[in-house]
């Protein structure tokens, strides 16, 4: 029998939206959080972006999940600018 390996997995989903509407609920503050996080927060040179202005490459971010406490810090290393 094959071992599982629970570091990761796929999920696959259907999506009826445009390519815009996409991107924009994957690189925006606003985005995020109208389906997917509780709270994000974006900082571009120490300056905190607007809730609708898009992510850029080493921009920084803070999320924070529903129904967990914690946050999740990092930084955007890749975007469709």
């Amino acid at each position: 029998m094959k071992k599982l390996d629970w570091n990761g997995f796929t999920k696959c989903t259907h999506i009826h939206t445009t390519v815009e509407k996409l991107y924009w609920c994957w690189a925006t503050k606003e985005g995020l959080t109208s389906w997917f996080l509780k709270d994000a927060e974006f900082l571009r040179q120490v300056k905190l972006l607007n809730t609708s202005e898009f992510i850029q490459p080493n921009d920084v971010y803070t999320w924070f999940w529903h129904n967990w406490n914690g946050k999740e810090e990092g930084k955007i290393l890749k975007a469709n600018v």
